[in-house]
């Protein structure tokens, strides 16, 4: 039982706590209107409540290394995504953007894209020797890229990336 979920729906109920407790905005202002959807959701809420289980804390992950390196190949053209170039999407980049690292395989080798996550453009790939040795050490882990910083951007752009790796196991 959810104590605290139990807690929102039999004091705050009547007035969409518990649904807010969800994150379910929408129902939560329809029951503070109407008065917990005339007392029969706030009492569907109760029950709802007692019946649900909190849910399961995620396993922790621990971090097994971490570096920074730039992105190569930012000049070609993207191959999947919403811009048609690797500058063009890294012109695009705003801060609260973030990217993700893809394995995929090069001519039988190792290989990590680089993908800025709200257009799905690949803005490039971590170098053949640094994808080898990511594979080698890290294949079992979970990638994220923690911090990133477009470089450079004259009047031809010429812009580069470089990140912040850090694995997780």
């Amino acid at each position: 039982m959810d104590k605290k979920g139990v807690m929102f729906a039999v004091f705050l109920g009547w007035c969409g706590g518990y649904r807010f407790y969800k994150k379910q905005y929408g129902l939560g202002f329809l029951y503070l209107f109407t008065c917990g959807l005339f007392c029969i959701g706030w009492f569907v809420d109760i029950v709802v409540a007692l019946s649900n289980k909190p849910a399961a804390a995620a396993p922790a992950l621990t971090e097994k290394g971490r570096f920074h390196t730039k992105i190569v190949g930012v000049t070609f053209p993207t191959t999947q995504g919403g811009c048609s170039t690797r500058q063009e999407a890294l012109a695009d980049m705003r801060r609260k953007d973030t990217l993700s690292v893809k394995y995929y395989e090069y001519d039988g080798e190792p290989a990590y894209m680089v993908v800025l996550d709200r257009n799905y453009s690949d803005i490039g790939n971590l170098s053949a020797d640094l994808a080898s040795e990511i594979y080698r050490k890290y294949n079992d882990c979970v990638i994220k890229v923690v911090d990133w910083e477009v470089t450079g951007g004259d009047e031809r752009q010429n812009y580069g990336c470089n990140i912040e790796l850090a694995f997780y196991k």
